[in-house]
């Protein structure tokens, strides 16, 4: 279009954005290997990346979970790990579909505050879409 290769474009665009789907992150794979699964599939696999894994689990207080199926762990622990996934791709976009669906005034507090973290202070939008029904006074938070 116009002398652009769009297909080219649109390539690069994907790798910059991530989409996370909480109905979608269910797997029989270990936590250690599920993230490595994601680092090749995306192009992003380098030899240092299973450490960088860990050291990001123990971080966040999650590095006992590196040899449990991903598909045995608590929501807010996909969510994590799973957007620790996105994290390690250096993306500029986050989408998240369903992530805070059913958690706690404190279990969303402290997930911005994971967001804060890792995505918004790498000046990553981060897109967040649920289904709860919110009334019209009720605060909403943004992140930019």
């Amino acid at each position: 279009m116009d002398g652009v290769d769009t297909k080219e474009h649109l390539k690069e665009y994907k790798k910059k954005v991530d989409v996370i789907d909480l109905d979608k992150v269910d797997s029989d794979l270990t936590v250690k290997n599920y993230l490595v699964f994601y680092a090749m599939v995306t192009g992003i696999y380098h030899e240092e990346i299973v450490d960088n894994l860990k050291a990001l689990l123990r971080r966040n207080d999650m590095g006992e979970i590196l040899d449990t199926p991903v598909n045995k762990l608590n929501n807010i622990e996909k969510i994590k790990v799973r957007c620790l996934a996105a994290y390690m791709k250096h993306i500029s976009c986050l989408v998240g579909k369903g992530l805070l669906d059913g958690l706690e005034q404190v279990q969303r507090e402290t997930f911005y505050a994971f967001l804060k973290e890792y995505f918004t202070r790498n000046q990553c939008l981060c897109l967040l879409f649920d289904n709860k029904q919110y009334q019209e006074n009720e605060s909403h938070k943004v992140f930019i």
